[in-house]
């Protein structure tokens, strides 16, 4: 079981099974395998929205700007994501919630970087995600679902909360009535 392509190839075809296969792993080589992946995308979605918008003249910056934001967002989404993991049940640790995010993002590495075809790569990589949470940390779909989805809505309605006091506050400023007087 030698290289990435086992990996790519079981995550895209096996996903619960492979990730079963990567359960034992240490974490460097699911941090080794996004990184690959991560240059892979980072180029070529560089490459691609240089010629989209025609400006190549920032291109060495942006691939490697995406290249730093995507370890940034694995290691963060995973992270908060964890959180609602143990608070829903899984107790097999950050590490294997890491392992999950690294690989689940194999499609979206992938694919990601062709327009259209990254919504349905990133559809796919949540999906992956569930597997991978529920094969690693030993809880049901329906737990590793909620262990995802939750963050995002509660801080899609912590923003909401905060455009609403601030349009209020706006108002209320436009029609001269002071707040909290």
């Amino acid at each position: 079981m030698e290289g990435f392509s086992w990996k790519i190839k079981g995550f895209l075809a096996k996903p619960s099974e492979t990730f079963r296969e990567v359960e034992k792993e240490e974490i460097g080589e699911g941090i080794k395998y996004f990184a690959l992946l991560g240059i892979i995308f980072s180029v070529l979605s560089g490459v691609v929205s240089a010629f989209l918008s025609g400006a190549s003249g920032n291109l060495a910056i942006s691939i490697v700007s995406l290249y730093v934001t995507c370890f940034i967002a694995v290691f963060v989404d995973s992270l908060v994501t964890h959180l609602f993991v143990w608070i829903l049940g899984g107790n097999a640790g950050y590490k294997q919630t890491l392992k999950s995010y690294l690989y689940s993002s194999t499609p979206a590495l992938l694919l990601g970087w062709i327009p259209w075809i990254n919504i349905i790569a990133k559809i796919w990589s949540f999906i992956l995600n569930i597997v991978g949470i529920s094969e690693l940390q030993k809880i049901s779909k329906t737990r590793a679902f909620l262990a995802i989805v939750l963050p995002v809505i509660i801080f899609a309605s912590m923003l909401v909360a905060f455009v609403g006091m601030a349009y209020i506050w706006y108002l209320s400023i436009l029609s001269g009535v002071k707040v909290g007087a």
